[in-house]
């Protein structure tokens, strides 16, 4: 099964921000507990840096920002030619 995975914040007449990711329910552990599952992700794409108030990211969240642009950079640079991979290169950068 996809679907989407929506994260998001809406601050009452100011703003919102929303980000998206599809994904897919794949089989997990298999435990004495039963049957689990988790979630493989779809669509790889970075963030917008420059909407990103880093001043607010903890250590943590910084790093997994980080990682997860490793990671969408690693995947896709490949498919890409010159221009675009340069691009992805920077869009992909560690905050």
């Amino acid at each position: 099964m996809v679907i989407s995975n929506e994260p998001g914040i809406y601050r009452e007449e100011s703003h919102g921000v929303r980000l998206e990711n599809l994904v897919a329910v794949v089989k997990g552990e298999l435990s004495e507990m039963g049957q689990f599952y988790r979630f493989e992700v779809l669509t790889l794409a970075p963030f917008e840096r420059r909407l990103i108030a880093t001043h607010l990211l903890t250590e943590e969240e910084r790093e997994q920002l980080n990682a997860y642009h490793d990671w969408v950079y690693e995947e896709l640079q490949g498919e890409l030619n010159e221009v675009e991979r340069s691009w992805l290169r920077q869009a992909t950068l560690p905050l």
